[in-house]
């Protein structure tokens, strides 16, 4: 990947991949454009500039805090993962000003769309921890902590506290 037109191919292609909620691919491919771009064009070029900008964009991973459903952007895990780090609530248009840390217990978040998550723990349920990119949909039932995880077409739902 070392010519403008496959460096320019690989940004376009990334942004499509995001766009149809492919995001880990995305982000792979936007590192791998980034460092090409600024090993061919230098730091400060615009292409590796607006590469960088959409890995970082990439980057994000956003969390839905309970009871309200505000959303905040996840920075980090702390204590064994008991508890996230986050930043918000995000408004929009967003208005990082405004955005206070906080940390909360993790039975207190449910990852927004797009989030990528490791599941430990799961003896009963270890075909739920797919291969990377695999996709499952999650769903929290209001005023409970019963939360579902939809599997891909073809498998049966699972159930976990």
């Amino acid at each position: 990947m070392n010519s403008e037109n496959t460096i320019f191919t690989g940004l376009h292609y990334a942004r499509l991949l995001r766009d149809r909620s492919y995001h880990l691919e995305a982000e792979r491919l936007f590192t791998k454009v980034a460092t090409a771009s600024r090993q061919v064009h230098g730091p400060e070029h615009k292409t590796t500039l607006e590469a960088n900008e959409l890995l970082e964009k990439c980057k994000e991973r956003y969390v839905h805090v309970f009871p309200d459903r505000k959303v905040f952007q996840a920075l980090w895990y702390e204590n064994d993962g008991e508890t996230c780090i986050v930043t918000g609530p995000i408004t929009k248009p967003r208005c990082k000003d405004y955005e206070r840390i906080h940390h909360i217990e993790n039975n207190l978040i449910v990852p927004a769309a797009h989030c990528p998550v490791i599941c430990h723990g799961l003896i009963s349920a270890s075909h739920l921890n797919g291969e990377l990119g695999s996709r499952f949909r999650l769903s929290v039932s209001a005023g409970s902590k019963k939360r579902t995880i939809h599997e891909p077409e073809g498998r049966n739902e699972s159930r976990f506290s």
